[in-house]
């Protein structure tokens, strides 16, 4: 008997992968197999089966691709398997716990104590679950923390307030189980401080069902069952102090009616009192335990109507501190909106001197301006006279140059003049 993986399956028979390295085929059978899926064979081949292997007789590429496309398939599913199954076991439930205020709420918890769901059970609950984020895959106990904190904070739990954690597990782990009790004791303690019971209680799976069939949390099933039971209790006792109290008065009326007449009769009654006395006894304890019964109810029903009081009393406290920071911030709101007011006037009056900054401060620049102006005017003018001068100077330097210059002229024309009658007269001499 040899083991392989499945890689492909056909009608009559399938092709397994052998650990190696071997391309069997087998008969199936009538068994129903699954791709990925190991499974035993017998070695034997007949004419109907025959094993491909590596090294042996060849195979159509057909098959080959279709091996191969098996091979392929089983190993998917194995990395499948092997990739989702942890994320699979990290959403496992391993105990559910309940947490009872007002407002109830049930929180699923995994096998590493973290909450992996948290549903509300009332009205009251979605309200608190509503404002709660940021809980999925934390610590139950912290969890639980945040619970208790946001109804503290919303009124549901103040001093004296019970509060009822139930746990049930769906799986039976020891230290698990000795830690989650270790964190839930933890909780319990660290609430002492602020005077809030926290109950402990633990359950089975069958209990939560009937709870979740009547819609309400395991915990007040289980808080609804103990009263039953305790009702149940103390009218099987009531019941017994009326049958012991029958039975006494019917010895009492046999006693009377019988005379005693010997020692034998005598011997009877001294039985039948102490029978009477026996009886007496098991009355006075019957009637002890029913007045204490009652004195529990009236203390349960003092206690709550104190806690009743206590809480009418926390929440006027409440009120008149909500009264009082409501006050304080309406009047932080309205000193906040005087602060604002004389911020606006002071931006106002800041702005209109800046506005008058700018005006003295353009009307400054204006003047300078046309001081400017007149200034560079009286310079230009200044300039063309300067100017106007320099060129009459220039006009009466060069008028001087061409007087000048028409002296020298006239000058030469003479001088020519006189050489040119000089050379007539030397010319006429010639002549003579």
């Amino acid at each position: 008997m040899k083991k392989g993986v499945v890689v492909e399956l056909q009608d009559d028979f399938v092709i397994l992968l052998t650990p190696d390295g071997q391309f069997l085929r087998t008969k199936v059978g009538t068994a129903n197999y699954e791709l990925g899926e190991e499974i035993p064979f017998l070695t034997t081949m007949d004419d109907r089966e025959e094993a491909i292997t590596r090294s042996g007789r060849r195979v159509s590429f057909f098959n080959f691709q279709k091996m191969k496309l098996g091979v392929i398939s089983a190993l998917a599913i194995i990395l499948i398997f092997f990739t989702v199954a942890p994320v699979f076991k990290e959403d496992k439930v391993y105990a559910y716990m309940t947490v009872d205020i007002n407002p109830s709420f049930e929180i699923a918890v995994n096998e590493h104590l973290k909450a992996i769901s948290l549903k509300p059970i009332n009205k009251d609950g979605e309200k608190i679950v509503d404002e709660i984020s940021n809980w999925k895959k934390k610590p139950v106990k912290d969890v639980i923390h945040i619970i208790i904190s946001k109804s503290k904070e919303k009124g549901y739990v103040y001093s004296g307030k019970e509060i009822f954690l139930t746990t049930v597990y769906k799986e039976e782990d020891k230290e698990k189980k000795s830690e989650l009790e270790k964190g839930v004791k933890q909780i319990q303690s660290s609430f002492e401080k602020s005077n809030v019971v926290v109950n402990i209680a633990e359950t089975d799976v069958n209990t939560r069902e009937k709870a979740l069939e009547q819609g309400i949390s395991t915990g007040k099933y289980l808080k609804i069952q103990s009263a039953n039971k305790q009702k149940e209790e103390i009218k099987k006792a009531k019941e017994d102090h009326q049958e012991i109290k029958r039975e006494v008065e019917n010895k009492a009326e046999v006693e009377i009616k019988v005379p005693e007449k010997n020692i034998e009769q005598q011997n009877n009654n001294e039985v039948k009192d102490s029978l009477q006395k026996e009886t007496k006894t098991k009355l006075q304890e019957v009637q002890k335990s029913l007045k204490e019964n009652n004195r529990n109810e009236e203390r349960e029903e003092q206690r709550q109507q104190e806690l009743k009081k206590q809480r009418q009393k926390e929440l006027e406290e409440q009120n008149k501190l909500r009264e009082k920071q409501l006050k304080e911030q309406n009047k932080k709101k309205e000193e906040e909106e005087k602060e604002r007011e004389k911020q606006r006037e002071k931006l106002e009056k800041q702005k209109e001197k800046e506005s008058k900054e700018q005006e003295k401060q353009k009307e400054k620049e204006s003047k300078e301006q046309e001081k400017q102006k007149e200034k560079e005017s009286k310079e230009r003018e200044k300039q063309k006279e300067k100017e106007s001068k320099e060129r009459e100077k220039q006009r009466e330097k060069f008028e001087k140059q061409q007087e000048k210059y028409r002296e020298k002229q006239e000058k030469e024309r003479e001088k020519q003049e006189k050489e040119r009658s000089k050379q007539k007269d030397h010319d006429d001499d010639d002549d003579d």
